[in-house]
């Protein structure tokens, strides 16, 4: 989806990136000062780029669109999903994208707000909600009919994470094989999310556990990088839960 300049990056020092979500773009300036300061780069990731074009409060949708502005030479964005991004990447290459992160990162562009309304919003829908939301529900099920003694703890044992994938993916033979993932890949990281949130919202309606598993997209992401910016408890709590020694700002951290 973006066709704007890539970042270059001198692979033997990788940049360090920090994913920020709306709310702490919008809330929190001082808390983005914070991460340059700390010298890392701000990364703004194609989902967040679709909520902030998305969302109903022109308010909230202008303070996100000053905030870029303002820091605009530390601000960077990726595609995770898709043929073009990390996702589709691992698919292909059978490779983890966590060793070419920044062959996918790319300078803000200039006129983000001109390139907001150039998207195609029926398609980043599809993208980004409908099919994430069927794909999950999908999970849900067969985690329930096929793990039902799984627990938090045991998300954080490399080789069960791969058994669950092996199961729930032993019929989609395009994927890479189970015995070759581990957290440098987002596929891990997503069915390590996907897992934790099934987990944790076991008690939380269809509706909201659908709309909640959507804004934790944005941990698999963090999970990558090493670093997040959020006030969500939920994307706290994962983030802390499989990378502690991460960098997370948020005003109550």
């Amino acid at each position: 989806m973006f066709t704007i300049e890539r970042i270059k990056s001198d692979t033997s020092e990788k940049p360090i990136w920090v994913v920020i979500d709306k709310d702490f773009l919008q809330t929190d300036q001082n808390g983005l000062s914070k991460i340059i300061a700390n010298g890392l780069r701000l990364l703004l990731t194609a989902r967040t780029a679709y909520e902030i074009h998305t969302t109903g409060k022109q308010g909230v949708r202008n303070k996100c669109l000053q905030a870029l502005d303002i820091f605009r030479d530390n601000v960077d964005v990726v595609e995770e999903d898709g043929n073009n991004g990390l996702l589709g990447y691992e698919i292909k290459e059978k490779k983890p994208s966590s060793d070419v992160l920044q062959n996918y990162v790319y300078s803000l562009p200039n006129n983000l707000d001109q390139f907001l309304q150039n998207i195609n919003p029926s398609q980043w829908k599809e993208s980004f909600e409908i099919r994430p939301a069927k794909e999950f529900q999908n999970v849900v099920v067969e985690m329930k009919n096929k793990i039902p003694s799984l627990s938090k703890n045991n998300l954080k044992d490399r080789s069960i994470v791969q058994d669950i994938y092996a199961q729930l993916t032993k019929q989609i033979q395009k994927l890479p094989p189970a015995e070759d993932i581990d957290e440098r890949w987002i596929i891990f990281r997503r069915l390590q999310v996907d897992c934790w949130m099934i987990l944790d919202r076991a008690n939380v309606n269809d509706k909201n556990r659908l709309h909640d598993r959507i804004d934790s997209r944005l941990a698999d992401v963090a999970l990558l990088t090493k670093g997040l910016a959020t006030n969500d408890r939920s994307i706290k709590s994962i983030f802390s839960f499989f990378c502690p020694t991460g960098k997370l700002f948020s005003k109550t951290n």
